[in-house]
């Protein structure tokens, strides 16, 4: 239940009429008709302009052209439910309202301002929604018969008169230029500079057909749908899919599933032994099956021959090997470094087959299938090619296949592929042994990022169409088009409508390439723009024109990505005009210079990647869950930096939920009048009412707040801690992604953390990283806790080793988002992946916590430590007590970062 207030005043509107021009031709219109002014407003006699002053000879004239609208709206929330808080408060104000936000006073406004001196000098802005700035004009207009009758700087749309072959166009708002005018009795000059910012762009017509082209990298295949398994000819199979509200628990007691209805969610070859999900798998895939009266996986009694590509006793960091296949029962040992035992199980009493782990490798995963935004139909076809251009690729045909009504998928097809044996390496790795980077797209470590091999896959559909269209914000002068691979100058552009037209026939075969820069391409950098044109009137009968012509890209891109992409002109014009009596004739022509790429550099494969980030956020800020034994005993390799080089790390310590220490939660919003409760820095001291005792019904951390200054600005997450000395032994938090998606980081060189630990913590502790595949069962408890409505938006988490229940996640009623344990939002309690998990010590005693300020420390990862990371639910920071004394205080973290490149190592 919610009450509220809604309050709106404040209304004008202001106009001009009749004023003399401003930075053009013209002088500012009167408003538009749906504007008109009622009769009475302005009286006849009114001056022209609003403000006129005179001093001595000089003028001064301001004018004012638009509308003006002011308003107040001001909002007012309550909000009543369940008992929260240390006082078990039942209402909550002020509570946020969605669509009745407070804002005092907001402005929307369409003017243009004139300001005019001597009525030749001028200087003009224009303005829209809050008062935004859009455009500046300076300027000044000359009298008829003087030599200079105009001069313009600024960024409003700035252009010239059209000269033949040279295309200059007005330009957009917030281009900066100038221009100028000049004329003689007999002669006009007029000159433009102008820099504007474009990206390029590339349409390719066979016909009147367009062609749409799609890139595939070859390592972006489909996971977690298609499955080979280790036997053909099987017996009773059952499919079990991970639920979080499924009923069915694994021999662990961990995991909880349902069995899937094969008809109705799966495609099954039960003698070819395949398995096609319709939709894939959020969470773990589970198989079950006999053969022979033998359950999968058993060992001497026939089942599994060559079902493994590769020999037995692999190492982690070796390729896969299509020459050599291997026989697979769950007692064979170590694979690529993976344990085979690892993947058995026992579902509903019977023996089954882990068939996928989310972001982990496993050997009966088929990796042949993309998907596709071209229909593969008939009007279609599907090409290898080298990056970036049409060359083909001499490998492997593939062929384009629709798998249902509703789904399209593009269906990879090596070039041996024996077409009877499902297990063979080339049916599940297509380009296994094609090319020398490709057998790094499978196996333990896939290098599947963007650029990993020097080949794409390309898709290309055919659309009919009435005309040759490239779009309405073109770049003028930019446009090249090739006809059969030749230059065709018979195209002409059309800009108010982006229509290319010929006056040649255009043959169904020919297949026409345009090249252009669009104001909306979103381009690195710009293109600075020249033109200076004249005209001369020879006789009464004669008129010539003469204009030069220049277009250079200038700033931000020292090289291109691909061809065309910052092109270069220089094109030289002239004109004859005559017009007798009986005779009419004009001659035109023209000499260009075209540069394909001004840079001089074309750059195929960058070997930086995009940074990303992993920021603080309400609903990303979680209590931990402690490490399992195999995440906490991992030792990083010595290629990484900060090594833990002795014992055991983390498994040292034996963390459990039992001996978890206390991690205490404030509220640090502030509400002040009708506003929403703001945000404060972390030195700021909330009321009592704020600070939640941590007892049964009161909340566990980590909070946020705000930190300003030293080079921080904005959320960060506090944990605020008490580990006493009665067996207690560790507290810990988690930072995940806000968009709810797991980060693929197998492609990350080197990780960055901003940290900062204001108080003295009485006793020494060490302070852990981990990045990967973390636990999501938060308390383990085995249930998917959720929050219950965005008035109560914190779920529950139970402290085992108090017998409390408390409740976690920050946030207050009226949240945007409901905290839950499923932080990927896959309706999975996805389990630990400790083969997917990165350790770094970032403190190893009190001496080396960053105690003076915030501080950056840096930690780089190696090839081994990458390949863990494809599949990264979050951050988890972990504090250690490692002293006979209990430890207390705060530790902040600002962001993570993830710095790399692309090329596999």
């Amino acid at each position: 239940m919610c009450l509220g207030f809604f309050l709106l005043g404040g209304l004008g509107t202001v106009w001009a009429q009749d004023a003399p021009s401003t930075g053009g031709t013209e002088a500012p219109a009167a408003a538009p008709e749906e504007n008109e002014i009622p009769r009475g407003v302005f009286l006849e006699e009114d001056p022209e302009a609003l403000l006129s002053l005179e001093v001595g000879d000089a003028e001064v004239d301001l004018f004012v052209l638009g509308s003006w609208r002011s308003g107040i709206r001001g909002a007012y929330g309550i909000a009543i439910h369940p008992p929260l808080g240390p006082d078990g408060s039942r209402v909550t104000t002020s509570y946020p309202f969605p669509g009745f936000e407070t804002i005092p006073f907001y402005n929307i406004v369409d003017l243009t301002i004139s300001l005019w001196l001597y009525e030749r000098f001028y200087f003009e802005s224009t303005f829209a929604d809050e008062f935004e700035l859009r455009s500046i004009l300076f300027g000044y207009q000359g009298r008829p018969g003087e030599f200079v009758q105009e001069v313009k700087v600024g960024n409003a749309p700035l252009s010239i008169s059209e000269y033949p072959y040279i295309d200059i166009g007005e330009g957009t708002e917030n281009a900066p230029g100038a221009s100028a005018l000049f004329e003689t009795s007999r002669s006009s000059h007029e000159a433009l500079l102008r820099y504007e910012s474009s990206g390029s762009e590339r349409m390719t017509f066979i016909g009147m057909n367009e062609l749409r082209e799609e890139r595939i990298e070859p390592g972006s295949y489909i996971r977690g749908r298609f499955f080979v398994l280790p036997d053909g000819d099987v017996e009773d199979l059952r499919l079990y899919l991970e639920d979080a509200e499924g009923s069915i628990v694994d021999g662990d007691g961990r995991r909880r599933y349902r069995q899937a209805d094969l008809d109705a969610e799966a495609v099954v070859s039960r003698s070819a032994g395949t398995l096609y999900l319709r939709e894939a798998a959020a969470g773990q895939v589970v198989v079950s099956y006999t053969k022979g009266g033998q359950p999968v996986g058993t060992g001497g009694a026939g089942l599994g021959e060559d079902a493994l590509v590769g020999p037995l006793g692999a190492d982690e960091g070796a390729l896969l090997d299509p020459d050599v296949r291997s026989d697979f029962d769950f007692g064979a040992g170590s694979y690529y470094g993976l344990d085979l035992g690892s993947l058995a199980t026992t579902i509903d009493g019977r023996q089954a087959l882990v068939l996928y782990r989310p972001g982990a490798f496993n050997p009966f995963e088929v990796q042949r299938y993309y998907e596709t935004e071209t229909d593969p139909a008939a009007d279609s076809d599907t090409l290898f090619v080298r990056r970036g251009g049409l060359r083909e690729v001499s490998f492997a045909p593939v062929r384009a296949a629709r798998l249902d009504a509703e789904s399209k998928a593009l269906e990879v097809i090596a070039p041996d592929e024996p077409g009877t044996d499902p297990r063979a390496a080339a049916f599940r790795y297509p380009f296994l042994g094609t090319e020398p980077e490709a057998p790094r797209l499978y196996g333990p470590r896939p290098q599947r990022a963007p650029g990993s091999t020097n080949f794409e896959i390309l898709v290309r559909g055919l659309r009919p169409v009435s005309a040759l269209s490239l779009g309405s914000d073109i770049v003028p002068g930019t446009v090249r088009v090739q006809r059969n691979g030749a230059t065709d100058n018979s195209f002409t552009v059309d800009y108010r409508t982006g229509r290319l037209e010929t006056p040649l026939p255009i043959n169904p075969s020919d297949v026409i390439e345009v090249s252009f820069r669009s104001y909306s391409g979103g381009g690195i950098g710009g293109d600075l723009l020249f033109a200076f044109g004249n005209r001369f009137q020879v006789t009464d009968n004669l008129d010539a024109a003469l204009a030069l012509g220049l277009r250079w890209h200038l700033l931000g891109a020292p090289y291109s990505t691909e061809p065309n992409q910052h092109p270069g002109a220089v094109t030289l014009s002239g004109e004859l005009d005559y017009r007798g009596t009986n005779l009419d004739l004009l001659l035109d022509g023209a000499v260009s210079l075209q540069v394909p790429d001004t840079t001089g550099y074309l750059r195929l494969l960058g070997m930086e990647g995009n940074e990303q980030r992993l920021g603080v956020r309400d609903h990303t800020v979680v209590p931990a869950a402690p490490p399992s034994d195999a995440a906490a005993a991992y030792i990083e390799p010595a290629e990484g930096t900060n090594v833990l080089n002795g014992g055991g790390g983390l498994l040292d310590y034996g963390l459990s939920q039992d001996n978890r220490g206390r991690l205490f939660y404030r509220d640090f919003r502030r509400s002040e009048g009708l506003g929403t409760p703001q945000l404060q820095d972390y030195t700021w001291s909330p009321p009592s009412s704020q600070s939640y005792a941590y007892e049964d019904g009161g909340r566990i951390g980590p909070y946020t707040a705000l930190a300003r200054g030293d080079g921080i600005d904005g959320q960060v997450m506090v944990m605020e801690f008490d580990i006493a000395d009665n067996g207690e032994r560790w507290v810990g938090a988690q930072m995940r992604p806000p968009n709810f998606a797991d980060l693929d980081l197998s492609q990350v060189g080197r990780v960055e953390i901003e940290w900062y630990v204001p108080d003295d913590l009485g006793g020494d502790v060490e302070v852990y990283l981990q990045l990967g595949a973390l636990e999501e069962d938060l308390d383990g408890d085995g249930r998917l806790d959720r929050g219950s409505s965005r008035l109560q938006p914190q779920f529950p988490f139970r402290d085992a080793g108090r017998g409390i229940e408390l409740l976690a996640g920050d946030g207050i009623p009226g949240a945007v988002f409901v905290n839950s344990e499923d932080g990927n939002r896959n309706d999975v309690l996805d389990g630990e992946a400790p083969g997917q998990i990165v350790t770094r010590r970032m403190a190893s005693s009190n001496a080396t916590l960053p105690t003076a300020g915030w501080r950056r420390d840096s930690f780089h990862l190696g090839p081994t430590e990458r390949a863990r990371l494809s599949k990264v639910r979050g951050a988890r920071i972990i504090v250690v007590r490692d002293s006979g004394t209990p430890v207390a205080g705060r530790l902040l973290v600002s962001e993570l970062r993830f710095l790399g490149g692309s090329i596999p190592v």
